[in-house]
């Protein structure tokens, strides 16, 4: 008979992401901590695990519907969902809201839930005057600024640099089209250099668009 345990045994509330990330490696005896999986070995036990990460893989599928949904009753006359971050974070006042983040061709918005309370923020893109990222080894951590403020989220670290990316490119995507007059085309260049002075745009990011937009003129 095979076993497969979904262990109940959590981390430590101190444990900084490099305790986390050892736990999960190594052996229970000498960390007194238990897996989050564990399944027998050999050809059975890889049985048993793709079992179970079949069904995880089915209710990330359930969260990101329903997370969908919820997004899609925030959105504007010719708004679109560009993406979707599950299992993002926030705090406000002392309470840790978990839920969402959909990226939307005008906006960033979070969708959390803390106790009975419901937390949702919007930030439109054009005027977000700065996306900052700091990851750790599982951890990441967003700010979204405007102006001087500066909300901070934080979910998986792997998925949060692709999630950055694609809204740094919806908003280079939000500006103004140049035409062939050439006015538009020198206050776009005049957008994207206030962004890279901003940091939403690296130096690689800056000199492709500002290229794009020559090459049009």
């Amino acid at each position: 008979m095979v076993t497969v345990v979904l262990s109940a045994h959590p981390f430590n509330e101190g444990d900084d992401d490099a305790t986390r990330s050892e736990h999960g490696e190594s052996d229970c005896e000498k960390c007194g901590h238990g897996y989050s999986l564990i399944v027998a070995s050999g050809a059975l036990g890889e049985v048993a695990y793709d079992v179970v990460m079949g069904w995880l893989d089915k209710q990330r599928e359930k969260q990101a519907a329903k997370a969908d949904d919820a997004f899609t009753q925030q959105l504007g006359e010719g708004e679109q969902i560009v993406e979707t971050q599950l299992g993002v974070a926030t705090t406000r006042n002392g309470d840790l809201y978990n839920g969402s983040m959909c990226l939307t061709n005008r906006r960033l918005i979070f969708i959390g839930k803390y106790a009975t309370k419901m937390l949702v923020d919007e930030h439109p893109l054009d005027s977000t005057t700065g996306l900052t990222v700091a990851t750790g080894k599982i951890i990441g951590t967003l700010g979204v600024k405007h102006g001087l403020k500066v909300e901070e989220y934080q979910c998986n670290a792997k998925a949060l640099g692709a999630f950055v990316e694609k809204a740094k490119a919806q908003i280079v995507a939000g500006s103004p089209a140049p035409t062939p007059a050439g006015g538009s085309s020198v206050d776009e260049l005049k957008k994207l250099a206030e962004l890279h002075a901003q940091g939403i745009l690296n130096d690689d990011e800056f000199a492709s668009a500002k290229q794009r937009i020559i090459d049009s003129m």
